[in-house]
């Protein structure tokens, strides 16, 4: 009874924070909308579609790699620290890799130079990514409510930073990519430091 209880609980904290997540986030597009025009607005949209499809490429199943072997909690942080660094050499490779594809990519998305939006999009990619197996570890290693509070702070900071840029500072698209990347930093370096152990191997 009470492992269901527990299992309850953090079900319950997962999804509550993840519906706040997805409902603040959506509450952007309407803002975008009205800020920017339909020309930016697109290239907005197929920045993200394009950091949906990378991510997939950039994790490559860690996650998943990680919740089917670190259950055995005495191997752990082996397994976590072998998994980090493969993502940390394979993200350099990658980023390399999108970076020098950039002139074929750029044209599709509708920039005209890779600077300053096509590097902020790979820096928000290796920064999520770099992140990843460690916010699998806080769901393995049942601590639910940092896992939520983690995920809604960088909403939080991403939302803030888009008004603040964008209605004080008077940015354009960059604002959203700005914002994102600053978010995922901050979340990435709190997650790190939580997790920080785990680096130590057994």
């Amino acid at each position: 009874m009470k492992q269901l209880k527990e299992l309850f609980s953090d079900t319950l904290i997962y999804g509550v924070s993840s519906v706040f997540t997805r409902f603040i986030s959506y509450l952007l597009v309407p803002f975008y909308t009205g800020v920017f025009n339909t020309d930016e607005y697109g290239i907005v949209s197929l920045i993200y579609v394009l950091i949906a499809f990378l991510n997939v490429v950039f994790t490559y199943g860690m996650e998943s790699t990680y919740f089917k072997y670190a259950k055995d909690r005495g191997k752990a942080k082996d397994i976590f620290k072998t998994l980090q660094l493969c993502l940390l050499g394979s993200t350099i490779v990658l980023v390399a890799i999108v970076w020098f594809l950039n002139p074929i990519l750029n044209p599709i998305i509708g920039l005209a130079e890779p600077f300053p939006l096509f590097t902020l999009m790979l820096g928000i990619l290796a920064f999520d990514t770099m992140a990843a197996v460690p916010f699998a570890e806080l769901r393995l290693g049942r601590r639910p409510v940092l896992f939520a509070f983690l995920k809604m702070l960088n909403v939080l900071i991403n939302i803030g930073l888009n008004l603040y840029l964008i209605l004080e500072l008077q940015y354009g698209i960059e604002a959203v990519l700005i914002s994102n990347i600053l978010a995922s930093i901050v979340t990435a370096v709190l997650v790190w430091f939580v997790t920080f152990d785990m680096m130590k191997g057994s």
